[in-house]
């Protein structure tokens, strides 16, 4: 898609397209390790879930979105006003840097019934774990789906995996989640 594209007349060159690559690349490896991290943690610190998901893995998808929604891994964005605004009381002048919360959003109760409850049921509609609109995580998709294959591999090639000395406690606060995850498993199930 990107070396097809074409702006204003101008196809990209290869040291362009290149220099796109490198730019994507790694912008989501942080966000995403630290996501499977915080997944984990909840899962392995959840055995009743974790006996569900063994038993259903169609439920896969639905825990990666809960947990993305629940331990969102970037808790602000910045963005620009063009215009002047007014917002509950408060005068935001044009051409102000304002950021935005993207974990208390996703905490919110007048969008989230009881939204500190973990519910893989929960419809995930307005959670904003990639946020939205021109604002969009171009990597949402691989993300997910790296989240997805990595809980099924793991809980299908290591079903006794545990944690090694229950939750661990999340740190940071902008770039949030589990850095270090100590576990334990017994025997490795093939591929």
């Amino acid at each position: 898609m990107i070396t097809s594209s074409e702006f204003e007349g101008h196809r990209l060159t290869d040291e362009e397209v290149l220099a796109f690559v490198r730019l994507l690349f790694p912008a989501g490896s942080d966000t995403t390790y630290l996501a499977l991290g915080s997944m984990m943690n909840h899962v392995l610190g959840d055995p009743e879930l974790k006996a569900r998901l063994l038993a259903d893995p169609a439920l896969v998808p639905k825990v990666v979105d809960e947990c993305l929604r629940l331990y969102s891994t970037t808790a602000m964005m910045p963005r620009y006003t063009e215009t002047g605004m007014d917002y509950e009381g408060a005068h935001i002048p044009p051409n102000s840097w304002v950021m935005f919360g993207i974990r208390t959003a996703n905490r919110d109760p007048s969008v989230f019934e009881d939204p500190d409850r973990f519910d893989a049921a929960r419809s995930q509609r307005k959670s904003l774990a990639f946020s939205v609109g021109s604002h969009a995580c171009l990597g949402m998709h691989l993300a997910r789906a790296e989240m997805q294959v990595s809980l099924e591999l793991l809980l299908k090639r290591l079903p006794g995996l545990r944690l090694r000395d229950g939750r661990v406690p999340m740190t940071q606060v902008n770039l949030r989640g589990v850095r270090a995850l100590p576990v334990r498993f017994d025997d490795v199930l093939p591929a």
